[in-house]
């Protein structure tokens, strides 16, 4: 799964993952593991529902939200990650004339 997180990153677009209950909070350890505590992520619980959630922050920061209201960890979840920010590439000289 760790693999899975570090080749979504490099693709520079962002994944949209359904996760479970019972993995989330592994699947979240694994990506701090692969990509580091200040990753930034987006969770979505109960999208389109009267109590739909929404969290944006570090992966740390998800942790800590999800652990501190375990309640949050139920439900349909979705996790979204950012891909790696392409390089910008440098104007000819000649172009910027």
């Amino acid at each position: 799964r760790q693999q899975f997180f570090i080749d979504a990153y490099e693709s520079n677009i962002t994944s949209i993952m359904y996760e479970s209950t019972h993995r989330i909070m592994a699947s979240l350890d694994d990506l701090e593991v692969a990509l580091g505590a200040e990753q930034q992520v987006v969770f979505a619980k109960e999208l389109t529902k009267t109590y739909e959630t929404f969290f944006s922050g570090t992966v740390t920061a998800l942790i800590e939200f999800l652990t501190e209201e375990p309640e949050k960890q139920r439900g349909e979840l979705v996790l979204m990650l950012p891909g790696k920010p392409k390089q910008q590439e440098e104007i000819p000289t000649d172009a910027k004339r």
